[in-house]
């Protein structure tokens, strides 16, 4: 329980800067954003390879649904984990994009690695000095 925080708290602070600013590096509200974290853990002679096809998939599917705004893929240095950050414009576009990922080909081979998302709010962000 308390790796699964950290974890979470990691890929928190990487992407801070992702939450405060769009693609432009213009400061934006992200109260109404919807956020999915998913986690994937893997056998660590398996981890380039899951990555590999994990990032095929955001890159060739994923990102071209609308209401897809980014996302970061983070490599857990256990060599046995991957988070899979992403931000949408709202909850329902993520969930009419997870109705078509049901028939997506590379679904199968991902659920392999025993993928656990939730969907989440930002309720604050914080900055060093």
């Amino acid at each position: 329980m308390e790796t699964d925080r950290r974890r979470l708290a990691y890929a928190g602070l990487a992407v801070h800067k992702l939450l405060n600013t769009n693609s432009r590096g213009d400061t934006m509200s992200e109260t109404n954003r919807h956020i999915v974290i998913v986690n994937f853990t893997v056998p660590a002679d398996q981890q380039p390879t899951a990555l590999g096809k994990i990032a095929d998939y955001v890159d060739t599917f994923l990102s071209r649904q609308p209401g897809f705004i980014d996302s970061v893929l983070h490599r857990g240095n256990d060599g046995t984990s991957i988070v899979h950050y992403a931000r949408w414009v709202c909850e329902a576009d993520f969930l009419r994009a997870g109705e078509k990922a049901r028939e997506h080909p590379d679904l199968p081979a991902l659920r392999a690695w025993q993928p656990s998302g939730r969907g989440f709010t930002v309720h604050q962000c914080f900055q060093g000095d």
